[in-house]
């Protein structure tokens, strides 16, 4: 019974990696902590392949495999596939910001050369909430 319930804890940690991170996104705190989901996915991953080595018996390997194959895919979904891959074309510190326009809220538009006409300024972005 007990090597039951280390495989559903295992099982519990690997699910809640990935469920948790979906149902949390909406909150900045959990968008900007992505690694703590699947931290908590992995040590389910390895709970369930450590519980497998001390069992060994068929229904535990093969079980534990399954949790792993699932918080490694977890892991490198959200690691590996979804980082934003470099640009050659972006500007780098100190470049010179390429040439824009953007209307303002009455339509007129502001330009970068309108705006460095009086001297330099200092450009900055704001993502917002995805």
């Amino acid at each position: 019974m007990a090597s039951f319930a280390v495989l559903l804890v295992a099982a519990g940690l690997v699910v809640a990696g990935p469920v948790g991170l979906l149902l949390g996104l909406s909150s900045p705190l959990v968008r900007s902590m992505p690694l703590a989901f699947v931290a908590l996915s992995l040590a389910g991953g390895v709970l369930a392949l450590a519980h497998a080595r001390a069992r060994r018996a068929i229904v535990s390997i093969v079980a534990a495999l399954g949790l792993a194959a699932v918080a490694g895919a977890f892991a490198y979904g959200a690691i590996v596939v979804t980082r934003v891959p470099r640009s050659e074309a972006v500007p780098r510190v100190g470049d010179a910001a390429p040439s824009f326009s953007v209307p303002r809220p009455g339509g007129d538009p502001v330009t970068l050369e309108g705006l460095v006409a009086d001297g330099p300024r200092v450009l900055v972005f704001f993502r917002g909430t995805w």
